[in-house]
């Protein structure tokens, strides 16, 4: 039964860690995409501000002299964008160029939450019969299979029979 339990295990982690090379692949278009798109409205921005003689800064500075809030939660958002935009740059720079174990830590640095969401909705599972996938499951079902190992431990621990120790008198 134990057996039957870690294959079981085994082969769902094996499956789910395969799908890691898939999936960053997509993301990283995904990044691409918002990085471009990001940079469109940064140069706009920025050409606007050139256009009334104004650096980036004196522009956001004018969002929150302003007196209306409207246009200082615009400045608010400009600042995001900027931010955002700094943000998935430094995420994309760490998964260009890298191994696939480099992108591994890379992805979980700068993980993107909606980012990894859209990708998600999009994804096709499947089972990449390269190097890279054949990797990632067998790291995904090693660690499944201690999962697996130490949940089976845990659950056993109150009916493991215990030898008492006998003191002769």
């Amino acid at each position: 039964m134990r057996g039957l339990f870690y294959i079981v295990f085994f082969s769902i982690g094996a499956v789910v860690g395969a799908q890691f090379p898939g999936f960053t692949s997509q993301y990283e278009q995904r990044l691409d995409g918002a990085i471009n798109e990001l940079r469109t409205i940064i140069l706009r921005f920025d050409q606007d501000a050139a256009e009334q003689n104004l650096s980036r800064q004196d522009a956001l500075e004018t969002y929150n002299r302003a007196g209306d809030e409207f246009l200082v939660k615009q400045g608010l958002s400009m600042r995001e964008v900027f931010i955002r935009y700094d943000k998935l740059t430094a995420h994309q720079q760490a998964l260009q160029n890298a191994n696939a174990f480099e992108q591994a830590a890379g992805f979980v640095q700068y993980f993107d939450p909606e980012l990894a969401e859209a990708t998600w909705a999009q994804y096709d599972i499947s089972v990449p019969l390269n190097a890279e996938g054949g990797a990632f499951g067998a790291i995904g079902g090693a660690l499944a299979w201690l999962t697996a190992a130490f949940g089976w431990g845990v659950a056993r621990l109150p009916f493991r029979r215990r030898n008492r120790l006998k003191f002769s008198d």
